[in-house]
């Protein structure tokens, strides 16, 4: 991948296509966010999220090479930045029903279900 590419290198169609490109993959990191949301709203029940199909960390670990993509694309732009927001939220509700906390879980799905998810 080409990574010395700067955005003023850019022409004016290559910047709208690069955009569109971020802004596509910054809503496949609200959808997969938002997935998890409704998986924690239906059940706060540990051992119920870890045997959902895909698995949590399955979700995260797309979300992530999503958004290491938007880094490389978009050259850690505002819409890259939320999308590393969500992308922690989920990593936090991961972490916390890999380690079996439900008061941290309970805390961090209210903190992202407080998110816009615009």
């Amino acid at each position: 991948m080409i990574r010395d590419v700067k955005l003023e290198d850019l022409t004016s169609d290559e910047r709208l296509a690069l955009e569109e490109i971020v802004n596509d993959a910054y809503d496949k990191i609200l959808s997969a966010a938002n997935i998890v949301l409704s998986r924690c709203r239906k059940s706060l029940n540990i051992n119920y999220l870890r045997k959902e199909n895909p698995t949590l960390t399955e979700i995260l670990k797309q979300m992530q090479e999503i958004s290491g993509l938007m880094q490389n694309l978009n050259q850690a732009g505002y819409v890259t930045f939320k999308a590393e927001e969500y992308v922690k939220h989920v990593q936090d509700i991961v972490e916390a029903v890999e380690s079996g906390h439900t008061e941290d879980l309970e805390r961090h799905v209210r903190e992202l279900n407080q998110r816009s998810f615009l």
